[in-house]
């Protein structure tokens, strides 16, 4: 306790990436129930997740001066991410002071944290696992006390020697005035700052004192350059590892980092280690080693140390040769530099034509002295510079290649290393090339070897290769799956071909993300001999803009070597990416189909250029379109009349549904069927793409809502054409809409399964011999919606993702081999009785075993439902629209954000004649609009994301079903919980499909505006068209992801089943009833009746002022009278607390403090206790009956005064029902009705008396 009652209002401020959050004060207590959910969302990458950490630092909480620290934590997130299910579960922690001022542990707390990517859920855990039951039946047994966690008390001892070749950082002055700062285990220490130097020595040891375990492994070095007026800047950051890296040195770290002394965003980013450091930025001199800490774990501190004795330095000779470049995007006066530390050396200048340059430099042998160890000597920095005639040299691109990489052991005479092509790094300072993703390639021999060993190995003279000329036919086909760089969602792609000093381009294919170019580019180029010399053939993508400059899409590279003169038998696809092995990437986007052949030029002329266009014959694609869901609006209007247009890489051939708003503009229907003749190969490699663009049809313009490309090969025939044709037949037969069941059971017998068997069969008969007539098709489909069956391919939203992520193959003629039997499964409905509900117990009327037997018992699916649902009759395609984003050094990027699903089915037909064999479904006749009840039973939320940052919220539900809305009623509208129980059914009379999107929204009811906690939306109609979801008698519990835009993770989920009936069921099936778990309401009774063993806190006349209080958790602290002037350190009260409490409760804790009243100054508080009740309120709750725990003793502690007792309350407690406490009605204290039991008066020594009360004063001087 800090305060001067000996108690602290404890506060807990937790910061993580810079992003600080805290809890409610906790005021005059050493132990508190904080369960407190704080919730941080970032996009960083990998190696700022990895520098990032979260720090816990507990504050006592003052009024008027600046908070308190009590003790703080760190924990990596590495380390959290690296745990079991990626959380760290209910884990104690000690807290000791960073600063050091107080020594040992500080306190304990008690913590979760989980760290998820996007799209990740945290682990389930239940009530019981979230309690802190820690059972017994005495009250000693159920006090909470600090965890035994044993502390191995360390320091970490940082020598801060000097620094090298720091970076001049002021407008004045030869350096910098450098200091370092060490941050470890949430504590910070730094050197002293020296003023004005190039090479800093300190020679200063800081010590930073920690407990162990812990949580914390990364030791964060930086260098400052210290400002007087303004803040410190940064010039560059290390890190070491405390369990794999200690002890260390004394060695020298190399320091990377941005070039110059900006300040600016980017320059912070690689100063900081968040993104690799392109320069070299100085050396630092540092060791490292964690020791025993004193008795109580020591302090903070920085002291002198003696200099240190470096490692042995020896020499090394380094040889370069500088070959070409090629792909530079700079044609310009172009020179290389290689540099090493401080030091750099340079080429001569030479001419780049058309990206490539020759230099063919032989650098004469430089020579390093380093560290002995490889790992101490910086990495080779390989820059290529442009000319400029002020300023000096621009560097347009660099790359660091580690010492060790290309050192030599056992150099020889004649064992030059072969010349190697580097990719190179855009210096994105530089403005021309803020916006380039690489600068080109450079051919360059690097030979590192010990001095002495390279002095007997002859260096080969630098010969330019013998050219020769080839000719490069690059056959580029087609390209899929490219991302979008445009605000439209397409692209305007085009790919460039480099070859050697030479390059071609295709045309440039529009408003597609699946481009089809077809063309054989012809590079004359000339390489060298041998051809392993030569750059790699790279091809670059783009993205064409009329305005700006064009986007650079992703690349790819054939080694020259790989290639002959013969034409490949088949092209392949080569995945797009940014860069090779060593260069940093990202995930692979989009892949480009092409050959390559590389013919000698004196053969280029004879060698016949082929077709590379495969042979097309004509084929049709049909479309039956259904129609679109949840389409997102645009440019701030409400959608209008949308229509859907398709092609298949030919826009002049493209078809196009008509423009309606039926049944609803966001949901409209098209029941169509479109047909567009495509050109399609025999091999399904070649086949084009579909290209499907949703417009918006505005009175001036047509807007572009969403785009989707489908690979046509999923969908064309690969089975023989009789076969799939009955395949098609019989998959057409299930595109049938659920038939609204008007009769349960005793149906008409014309409808029966037997005779919708033999209907079934009579139907394929006839199509096997060939003579099914032309309505074959309607009465197939008539007999499917007698048997009530819907199945088929599809794709499904993974909802659980928080977007439409389709996780099956799109569906397609011939991709189902269900078999016919499973069409013969008729669905029957139950007869309904409305005393005996299905689910329901078959007896009594108890209302609590009707919930039980609905809810709970009710089977459930751990996720949203449709993941395990069957395929339905046709593909549900999600739409997409790109967002632009700004990332880090200018560049921007485009993510796809869902913006609708459209449902439809595509067929491909060989012939003509196939085409008109397949007859023609009526979509409007088996897609009608038809009449349902919904009902949506919502139970309960779990680990809800509160969006207010005092981690709490009041959650209640909006549930929207098409443009219906229902909300929660007043009365389930939850208070303070992150586990709300809702109980509640919503109910609508649905239209499909206008109605045919159910969306949950958990909402947090604020005074001036509800915040949306999460949602989750249902397909209805999908639901409906799911052959299994129809034959599930009862609808399982699902437990659903809710899902907020404002996050790539899901922010809680909740529990509910849906059920869609006919209005026909509805009328004959009442909704079930459901409640939450009956809530019990009881009163709890505490008696205080005596004080013990009381440690005096008023020293200077050996007496205490007694006083008890005791609080419950979320209710209104109570206290006894003050037993004045103990002079034993006992005290007698006979007092009764008295709470009401509702049962179920979390965490039940009752707190008692032992107090000295002080009149003119604070109260002191003697010793305090935390009563854990969970187990006493579940017997009560279970039992229904009062419970009651005898008059006992308890030993009551203070945190200052570690587990010495500091005095014992005597107590007795009941927890009554409701009933009895209403039957047993007592007063607080000793009031009025004062029974069950009746507290006498105290029998208080005479000197008990308060000394303010001046007539007792006087009678006891007088007298006594």
């Amino acid at each position: 306790g800090l305060d001067k009652n000996g108690m602290s209002d404890p506060v807990v401020y937790v910061d993580c990436l810079g992003e600080s959050q805290q809890t409610e004060i906790f005021e005059d207590t050493s132990q508190c129930t904080i369960d407190h959910l704080m919730f941080f969302t970032y996009k960083i990458n990998p190696d700022e997740f990895k520098q990032g950490k979260i720090q816990i630092r507990v504050f006592d909480a003052n009024t008027i001066y600046r908070n308190e620290l009590i003790g703080s934590f760190d924990l990596d997130l590495q380390f959290v991410r690296n745990q079991k299910g990626h959380e760290v579960f209910r884990r104690w922690v000690a807290i000791t002071d960073p600063t050091g001022t107080r020594k040992g542990i500080q306190g304990y707390v008690r913590l979760s944290a989980v760290v998820l990517g996007a799209g990740e859920t945290a682990p389930g855990h239940t009530e019981a696992e979230e309690e802190d039951d820690i059972g017994g039946d005495s009250l000693q047994s159920m006090i909470l006390v600090p965890p035994e966690i044993k502390i191995d008390y360390k320091q970490l001892k940082v020598r801060v020697y000097k620094a090298k070749d720091l970076p001049k950082m002021d407008s004045f002055g030869r350096g910098s005035d450098a200091f370092v700062q060490v941050k470890f285990a949430g504590a910070t220490v730094k050197t002293k700052v020296l003023n004005n130097s190039e090479n800093p020595t300190w020679n200063q040891e800081l010590i930073i004192p920690f407990s162990m375990p812990t949580m914390s492994d990364q030791i964060e070095v930086l260098l400052y350059d210290h400002d007087s007026d303004s803040k410190d800047d940064l010039i560059a950051t290390t890190r070491l590892s405390l369990n794999t890296q200690l002890p260390f040195g004394p060695q020298w770290v190399t320091l990377y980092g941005a070039p110059g002394s900006g300040t600016s965003k980017e320059h912070l980013a690689m100063n900081s280690g968040a993104v690799a450091g392109s320069t070299y930025r100085g050396r630092l001199l540092l060791g490292m080693e964690m020791t025993d800490a004193p008795a109580g774990g020591g302090g903070l501190g920085a002291a002198g140390c003696a200099a240190a004795t470096e490692a042995k330095k020896v020499n090394y000779t380094l040889r370069v040769d500088v070959m070409e470049a090629s792909a530079v995007p700079h044609d310009d006066q172009l020179c290389i530099g290689i540099a090493n530390g401080a030091e750099e050396w340079k080429t001569d200048y030479a001419k780049c034509e058309g990206g490539h340059v020759l230099w063919y430099a032989q650098m004469k042998p430089i020579t390093l002295t380093r560290a002995d160890d490889l790992s101490l000597v910086p990495d080779i920095i390989v820059n290529i510079y442009e000319k400029e005639t002020i300023g000096g040299p621009s560097r347009i691109g660099y790359r660091r290649i580690k010492a060790a990489d290309i050192f030599d052991p056992n150099p020889k005479t004649g064992g030059d290393p072969h010349a190697r092509w580097r990719l190179l790094h855009p210096d994105n300072f530089n403005g021309d090339m803020k916006k380039e993703e690489i600068a080109g390639s450079v051919s360059i021999r690097l030979w590192l070897g010990r001095a002495d060993a390279m002095e007997k190995a002859e260096r080969q003279p630098l010969l330019r290769p013998t050219i020769v000329g080839y000719q490069l036919r690059a056959h580029i086909y087609q390209a899929r799956g490219l991302p979008s760089s445009d605000e439209s969602g397409v692209a305007d792609a085009y790919a460039v071909v480099h070859a050697g000093s030479v390059n071609a381009k295709t045309r440039v294919k529009e408003g597609t993300l699946c481009p089809q170019w077809y063309e054989s580019l012809k590079l004359d180029c000339e390489l060298p001999s041998p051809l392993d010399r030569a750059p790699d053939v790279a091809i670059m993508v783009y993205d064409h803009d009329e305005v700006t400059r064009d986007d650079y899409i992703g690349r790819f590279t054939v080694p020259v070597v790989d290639l002959t003169a013969k034409m490949p038998k088949k092209p392949k696809w080569y995945a797009l990416g940014v860069g090779d092995d060593e260069f940093p990437k990202s995930e692979p986007f989009g892949a480009v189909l092409a050959s390559f052949q590389l013919i000698p030029a004196v053969k280029a002329a004879k060698t016949p250029t082929k077709l590379i266009k495969p042979a097309f014959k004509p084929c049709w694609l049909r479309v039956q379109m259904v129609g679109a869901r949840s389409l997102q609006s645009r440019l701030l209007l409400p959608v209008n009349k949308p229509f859907i247009e398709i092609d298949c890489g030919d826009k002049k051939r493209a078809v196009k549904t008509k423009a309606t708003d039926q049944p609803h503009a966001t949901n409209p229907n098209y029941l169509t069927v479109l047909e567009l003749e495509v050109d399609l190969p025999d091999d399904p490699l070649f086949a084009p793409p579909i290209n499907i663009r949703v417009y918006d049809d505005r009175a001036l313009h047509n807007v572009l809502l969403g785009t989707r490309s489908l690979q046509m090969s999923q969908f064309m025939p690969s089975v023989p054409v009789e076969e799939r044709r009955e395949t098609a037949r019989a998959q057409l037969s299930k595109k049938a809409m659920p038939k609204a069941v008007e009769k349960i059971d005793g149906g008409n017998p014309e409808d029966s399964v037997e005779a919708v068997k033999k209907e079934l069969k009579q139907l394929e008969k006839q199509a096997e011999t060939g003579s099914a007539s032309v309505d074959y098709i309607s009465k197939r489909v008539a007999a499917a919606k007698k048997m009530a069956d819907v199945t088929g391919e599809h794709k499904i939203h993974d909802l659980e993702k928080g977007k439409a992520h389709e996780i099956s193959l799109e569906a397609g003629v011939g991709n189902n081999d269900a078999n016919i039997d499973e069409l013969e499964k008729g669905r029957t409905l139950p007869n309904v009785d409305p005393i005996s509900l299905p689910g329901l117990e078959a007896e009594g009327n108890d209302a609590d075993a009707k919930a039980s037997g609905t809810a709970q018992d009710r089977s459930s699916v751990d996720a949203e439902l449709e993941l395990s649902l069957d395929q339905l009759p046709y593909g549900v395609y999600a739409l997409y629209r790109a967002k632009k984003l700004k990332a880090k050094f200018g560049r921007t990027r485009h993510e796809l954000v869902p913006v609708g699903d459209l449902k439809c089915q595509f067929e491909v037909f060989l012939s003509k004649e196939e085409k008109k064999k397949a007859p023609l479904p009526d979509l409007k006749r088996l897609f009608a609009p038809s009449k349902w009840v919904v009902r949506a039973y919502v139970l309960r939320g779990y680990q809800m994301v509160p969006p207010d940052d005092d981690g709490k919220c009041d959650p209640f539900m909006i549930v929207t079903c098409g443009e219906q809305v229902k909300k929660s009623k007043n009365d389930t509208v939850n208070q303070n919980t992150l586990r709300p129980t809702f109980y509640e059914l919503f109910q609508f009379d649905a239209t499909f499909p206008r109605d045919g999107r159910l969306s949950l929204n958990v909402m947090d009811q604020d005074k001036l505006k509800d915040d949306l906690i999460g949602k989750t939306e249902i397909d209805l109609e999908n639901r409906i068209m799911s052959k299994q979801w129809l034959d599930m008698k009862e609808k399982p519990r699902e437990f659903r992801a809710v899902w907020n835009p404002s996050s790539s993770c899901p922010q809680g989920q909740l529990e509910l089943w849906v059920d869609i009936l006919t209005p026909a069921e509805a009328a004959k099936t009442p909704p079930i009833e459901i409640a939450p778990p009956s809530r019990q309401d009881f009163e709890l009774r505490v008696v205080v009746w005596n004080v013990k063993d009381a440690i005096f806190r008023d020293t200077s006349r050996f007496m205490n002022d007694i006083f008890v209080s005791g609080s419950l958790r979320g209710q209104k602290a109570q206290t006894t009278d003050t037993h004045w002037r103990s002079e034993d350190g006992k005290g007698e009260f006979n007092w009764r607390m008295v709470w009401p409490i509702s049962l179920p409760m979390k965490n039940p804790n009752l707190t008692m403090l032992l107090w000295d009243k002080d009149v003119l100054n604070p109260n002191d508080s003697v010793c305090e206790s935390v009563i854990n009740l969970t187990g006493l309120c579940r017997k009560a709750f279970n039992a229904k009956t009062t419970q009651k725990v005898e008059r006992q003793w308890i030993e009551m502690l203070h945190p200052n005064y570690g587990k010495q007792p500091q005095g014992k309350l005597e107590l007795s407690m009941q927890l009554l029902t409701a009933t009895d406490a209403l039957a047993k009605p007592v007063g607080l204290g000793r009031d009025e009705p004062n029974q069950f039991p009746t507290l006498p008066a105290p029998n208080r020594p005479e000197t008990s008396f308060n000394p303010f009360a001046l007539h007792k004063v006087f009678y006891h001087l007088v007298w006594k």
